[in-house]
């Protein structure tokens, strides 16, 4: 065996152990540390529907009188005179 095979052999026998030692220190941890920070569980956020609001509507129709009057020498057609 070449002195390039073993050296690579010892990395992945060297890494395999420190992985398997990280492993064993990650299971290990109980997890109920308390360092003051808390994460919040589930967050419901209620919306309030909108408020009813009153609206007005003012009537803007106008009445007024239309005038017509006519101009030119009367023809004497009978028609009825527009005051």
């Amino acid at each position: 065996m070449s002195t390039n095979a073993k050296w690579i052999i010892g990395l992945l026998v060297v890494i395999v152990i420190g992985l398997g030692v990280g492993l064993v220190i990650a299971s290990g941890d109980d997890s109920d540390d308390d360092d003051g920070t808390t994460t919040p569980g589930t967050v419901t956020q209620t919306v309030a529907p909108p408020a009813p609001t009153e609206t007005t509507t003012t009537d803007t129709t106008t009445s007024g009188t239309t005038t017509q009057t006519e101009t030119g020498p009367d023809d004497g057609g009978g028609g009825v005179e527009v005051p």
